[in-house]
């Protein structure tokens, strides 16, 4: 598989290669703090991230698009994870991020989705969405300091697993109309 990467002031964005299993594992994905408001299931071993990579592989490979890995350029550490996933509508991807709890606030994600954006509006999407659960305070800001709306459409019944209420829960859906800069 080819390598992917964007560059930001502070960060790569990358693909995941099978080496990241540890830092991905030992990061976030098994973090119950980080994953509290994830759509997915926090991992409870080594092999489910592995799996995971495998998968994030394969989107790669099929659609040219899928999960990335955040690096810090200036040490080489991998502090969390983002990325596009396509809709039905070729013209439109939805984009969702997660870091490890001790780089939050220091405006990686903010980062990174700017970065996104500019690689959406280069793949030729006219459209991002983004589904977050209503108590992600942090993420909400991300979004609307990336320019991201709330849609008008009722809210998305979306599982949060991690969360003491396992039962869906309508998420608030926020889109962005990519346009050229």
């Amino acid at each position: 598989m080819t390598l992917w990467s964007i560059e930001t002031q502070r960060l790569i964005l990358r693909t995941a290669t099978s080496d990241d299993a540890e830092a991905v594992f030992a990061g976030w994905a098994s973090n119950p703090v980080a994953t509290r408001f994830m759509s997915w299931a926090r991992n409870t071993s080594r092999v489910e991230t592995e799996a995971f990579l495998d998968h994030c592989a394969t989107q790669w490979s099929s659609m040219s698009v899928g999960p990335c890995l955040i690096e810090l350029r200036n040490t080489g550490e991998i502090i969390g994870g983002s990325g596009l996933s396509l809709a039905s509508d070729p013209t439109v991807a939805e984009i969702g991020y997660i870091l490890a709890p001790r780089h939050w606030g220091r405006g990686y994600a903010t980062e990174t989705v700017r970065a996104l954006i500019d690689w959406a509006w280069s793949l030729r999407l006219c459209r991002l969405h983004a589904f977050v659960h209503p108590a992600n305070a942090a993420s909400l800001n991300v979004l609307r300091k990336c320019g991201f709306t709330r849609d008008g459409a009722p809210g998305t019944n979306v599982a949060f697993p991690n969360l003491e209420q396992k039962e869906l829960a309508d998420a608030l859906s926020f889109s962005l109309d990519i346009k050229p800069h």
